[in-house]
């Protein structure tokens, strides 16, 4: 049987060329992609909202959105009464006024016209003009033209200081490539066991950051946090970290506390490798 599949390997990689066999392959590479959740960026059917729900049902307080954007995620926080508050943080100074403009009036939210990371320092962002999410540290080959801006960020530890806030419930992180930075600024907080669940992306940015998975899944589970996948209606574990994880292909992950793991188990799904 093993020799039978070695030889289908080799027809099918020696048939690259025939349209039927191309075809299959590209039907495939998007099934998959569907399978796993990948390149799915709407917060209302790839699991952001069902995640969001479910962990702040179990711990109400405060939520960190961290590249806010134009603030639909924080809108839609903000809808859910178990957040109590969300502050919003918006690198960008374009985009920090449409973030005003489209928040004003909505009494839960604080909104921060900086970027987290960490260290607190005045730094450069490329600027993605006619796509705002796109908008980075780092230079990313996205198609758009870019402007450099200057901007500023602080550590996520000294925020929570000097505002007063003692624990996030959920941080979300989507800071395109940037995204273990900004962890790190929160280093004490972690130490001191006061963030609940965090959200972090990796992808196709994270190549020009040279962030890996392994790095982060790492850094959180120092704190006694546990990773998974987010998929639209459950949460697959992180375990038996391989490089194929290494994909960059655009998916969230969701770190838990030893408590709200335990509190959210029926929603894990086993591993599949």
């Amino acid at each position: 049987m093993k020799h039978d599949w070695k030889k289908l390997r080799s027809l099918i990689a020696g048939r690259r060329d025939n349209l039927a066999f191309r075809s299959i392959a590209v039907a495939c590479r998007k099934y998959l992609r569907a399978y796993e959740n990948q390149f799915n960026w709407d917060i209302f059917s790839n699991g952001e909202r069902f995640i969001l729900e479910a962990v702040m049902e179990k711990a109400p307080g405060v939520v960190f959105d961290v590249g806010a954007n134009r603030g639909a995620y924080a809108l839609m926080c903000a809808e859910i009464s178990s957040v109590h508050q969300v502050h919003a943080f918006e690198i960008s100074p374009p985009t920090f006024k449409e973030l005003q403009r489209n928040c004003d009036g909505v009494a839960k939210m604080v909104l921060n016209p900086f970027g987290l990371s960490d260290a607190d320092r005045e730094v450069e962002i490329y600027h993605a003009e006619g796509s705002s999410d796109r908008t980075s540290l780092h230079a990313i080959e996205h198609g758009y033209d870019s402007a450099l801006l200057k901007a500023v960020v602080r550590t996520g530890d000294c925020y929570m200081e000097t505002t007063g806030v003692h624990r996030v419930s959920f941080l979300k992180i989507d800071v395109e490539g940037a995204d273990f930075s900004t962890l790190r600024g929160f280093e004490r907080a972690f130490n001191e066991r006061r963030i609940v669940a965090v959200q972090f992306e990796h992808g196709e940015p994270s190549v020009e950051s040279r962030t890996f998975l392994r790095d982060i899944v790492r850094f959180l589970t120092t704190f006694d946090f546990t990773c998974f996948q987010l998929y639209p209606r459950s949460l697959e574990k992180v375990d038996n970290y391989g490089y194929r994880m290494e994909d960059f292909r655009g998916r969230n992950y969701i770190a838990l506390s030893p408590s709200l793991t335990q509190s959210l188990k029926e929603i894990i799904s086993p591993a599949y490798n």
